[in-house]
């Protein structure tokens, strides 16, 4: 199955989510949704413009946030991202769900939600099918209900005091601050920058450099 919603802009903060929360109704817990993946990513959309496989937000544009165990109890549940998403506070944030468990309660498993003035939620649901993110297919339908969610943010802030210390084949970034960045680099002559790579912490050495050259 795959689900898809965008959510309004909050504030010109940029901002850490590092947990999101559901708010499950039903009062038997579910226990089917074993693997799950959770996407996050910003979108220009309001709305779904319909069910055409081209008005998914693209897996190119979302980042892997969270894979495990998506079972929910009656009230608010919270799951601590694998991959804590830095939001730029503007855009439009869009949550995307992957279920790979193969298998589901019932329809009588449901949860909160929050009735909006467009189709704000697409999604797609197959007994037999399980859907590749990367090639998402015609969507089952779209709704206009937003589930209830909620997300545990961290204010960002930029790094202070950045510094370099080099030996000849490895450099070391060191800095003052938040100690969750997403850091990537390239070298001076090159046009392709490195994959992003999240940091807990508050240096990053980086190996395998040429001497001198930049």
């Amino acid at each position: 199955d795959l689900h898809s919603f965008p959510t309004r802009r909050s504030s010109d903060l940029e901002i850490l989510i590092t947990e999101i929360s559901f708010q499950y109704y039903y009062s038997t817990a579910m226990t089917a949704k074993t693997n799950c993946t959770i996407y996050m990513g910003t979108t220009t959309k309001t709305a779904f413009e319909g069910t055409a496989a081209s008005n998914w937000v693209p897996e190119s544009d979302l980042t892997m946030v969270y894979t495990g165990n998506l079972n929910c109890r009656q009230g608010w549940n919270t799951f601590t991202l694998s991959t804590p998403y830095f939001y730029d506070g503007t855009s439009n944030l869009v949550v995307a769900i992957d279920d790979n468990s193969g298998n589901y309660n019932s329809s009588s498993y449901s949860f909160y939600v929050t009735s909006q003035s467009g189709y704000v939620t697409m999604y797609y649901y197959n007994s037999s099918t399980n859907p590749n993110p990367a090639n998402p297919p015609t969507a089952s339908n779209r709704a206009s209900n937003r589930v209830n969610t909620r997300f545990t943010i961290v204010p960002y802030m930029q790094p202070q005091n950045l510094s370099v210390l080099t030996t000849p084949y490895t450099a070391t970034l060191l800095w003052n601050g938040e100690s969750h960045y997403q850091v990537s680099y390239k070298a001076a002559s090159s046009s392709t920058w490195s994959s992003d790579t999240s940091l807990s912490g508050t240096s990053l050495t980086i190996g395998g450099l040429t001497p001198a050259t930049q």
